[in-house]
């Protein structure tokens, strides 16, 4: 048994030292120095030290490039406006039903406080007077966009200062009547939308005094105007109302009572004025409705008065006279 591994071995290390070409490596534990490594028959020597370059050239490797995902191209789009589709105002089909543009008519009441002042250089036009009114107006629409306007206030219980020396109450009735076409236009059919009313109006103002009164005259004034009205929505139920209103030329005239009273010759009569208010809606048919309104009218008169004025003792020329009427309503308005 012995003899066979001696042979075995004898065979193992005539192998190695043979004509083997391939190298035997013996792994062994050799310090580090500053002269070369030896393995074998290999002799491995420490790399450079860091800074010092190799002649050698590097070598590049033929690396094709890696097949990257290419980022997908964004795609553009071209928004156009929409179509604009236009509204028919003639018609009342395309409005939502709760839309109080839907109705044909409209009938309001509105208590009313007003307050009126005259100012003028001639005592006899110059007076101030506060009082209760009920203001009645009514809308007939044909169309949409097309109707026709009506409205009357009158005064219950005003009164005036008379004599000055007595300081007596004069009774008097204000009263004032409009008419008007009107033109409504709005920009969507939706019931948000912002509307504006243009109203031609014929208009009649009257302040009357007993026949037998000493102390002031009736008058009147009429003429044509224009008024323009802006419905400014905030939501569905709530809008704001701005208005205003404007009459170039009016007629103004002097009736007399139980004295003649004149201020000269009217040649001048013009009226300004302004309203704001809101409309809140419950539905088509019912709205709650506050406005304050402020009129001016401006007449001028050439000539001398008379009789002579009774606070001044002097008959005044060029008499000018500024009444002011502020209204505060607040009412109620039906419509179908």
């Amino acid at each position: 048994m012995a003899f066979i591994f001696i042979f075995f071995g004898f065979i193992s290390a005539q192998a190695q030292i043979g004509g083997s070409s391939a190298p035997v490596l013996i792994h062994s534990t050799v310090p580090k120095t500053n002269e070369a490594l030896v393995h074998g028959r290999y002799e491995i020597k420490k790399s450079k030290p860091t800074g010092q370059t190799s002649n050698r050239a590097p070598v590049l490797a033929d690396r094709k490039p890696a097949n990257k995902a290419q980022a997908p191209v964004a795609e553009v789009i071209q928004y156009k406006d929409p179509e604009v589709v236009p509204v028919n105002h003639e018609s009342r089909d395309n409005l939502p039903d709760d839309d109080v543009r839907k109705n044909q008519m409209e009938i309001q009441a509105s208590p009313a406080f007003v307050y009126n002042g005259s100012n003028s250089n001639y005592s006899y036009r110059s007076y101030s007077s506060f009082f209760p009114a009920l203001d009645l107006s009514s809308n007939v629409w044909m169309t949409p966009t097309l109707g026709l306007h009506g409205r009357i206030l009158f005064s219950l219980g005003a009164s005036v200062a008379g004599d000055s020396v007595t300081s007596s109450r004069v009774p008097v009735k204000y009263e004032n009547i409009d008419l008007a076409f009107k033109f409504r236009r709005y920009y969507s059919s939706l019931k948000d939308s912002q509307t504006v009313d243009i109203s031609v109006l014929y208009s009649e103002d009257k302040f009357s005094s007993p026949s037998d009164n000493l102390y002031r005259p009736k008058l009147y004034s009429s003429g044509l105007g224009i008024n323009v009205t802006s419905r400014l929505p905030r939501g569905n139920n709530f809008t704001w109302v701005l208005g205003g209103l404007f009459y170039p030329r009016l007629q103004h005239q002097e009736e007399k009572v139980g004295l003649k009273i004149s201020s000269g010759s009217a040649t001048e009569n013009t009226r300004l004025g302004l309203n704001f208010g809101t409309e809140m809606k419950f539905n088509r048919s019912s709205q709650i409705v506050y406005d304050l309104a402020l009129r001016t009218e401006q007449n001028y008169f050439n000539g001398s008065a008379s009789p002579v004025d009774p606070e001044t003792k002097n008959s005044p020329s060029n008499v000018n006279v500024t009444n002011s009427t502020l209204i505060f309503s607040f009412g109620y308005r039906w419509g179908r």
